[in-house]
């Protein structure tokens, strides 16, 4: 999912004002395609590590950082954009503004892409149950 997500903000931050809708429409559908499939396993990962008791808080803190996460983010990226266009309304500074903020958002993804395969791995909670049954 991250590396799909990654992907789509290459192909934004290489986009510009001749760039095909096609592009974009197929940039913006990986980008929801790498939140679509990294949605469940960051849900699962959540609900396998708490106690069943606390699984509601646990889930309702994931929703919360996630949505709190989505708006600082593209709250960030839009300062990163008006800080490059500054004041100027001139099509190649508006878009030079946007690849800026898009490449900015390609090394954050690629950044969590990293993090999340340095992350250590749980044991198969089925295994451990196999061998104490042994």
């Amino acid at each position: 999912g991250g590396t799909s997500i990654v992907v789509s903000m290459v192909l934004l931050s290489r986009a510009g004002a001749g760039t095909s809708l096609v592009v974009i429409a197929a940039a913006l559908g990986l980008a929801g395609l790498g939140m679509g499939a990294a949605a469940p396993v960051l849900t699962a990962a959540v609900a396998n590590a708490v106690a069943d008791e606390d699984l509601g808080v646990a889930g309702a803190a994931q929703q919360m950082l996630q949505q709190v996460g989505l708006v600082a983010g593209v709250q960030m990226l839009q300062s990163v954009q008006v800080r490059i266009a500054g004041a100027s309304t001139a099509v190649d500074d508006v878009v030079a503004s946007y690849r800026t903020a898009f490449l900015v958002a390609t090394v954050l993804a690629a950044a969590g892409v990293a993090v999340a395969f340095r992350l250590p791995r749980r044991a198969d909670q089925s295994s451990a149950v196999i061998a104490e049954s042994r």
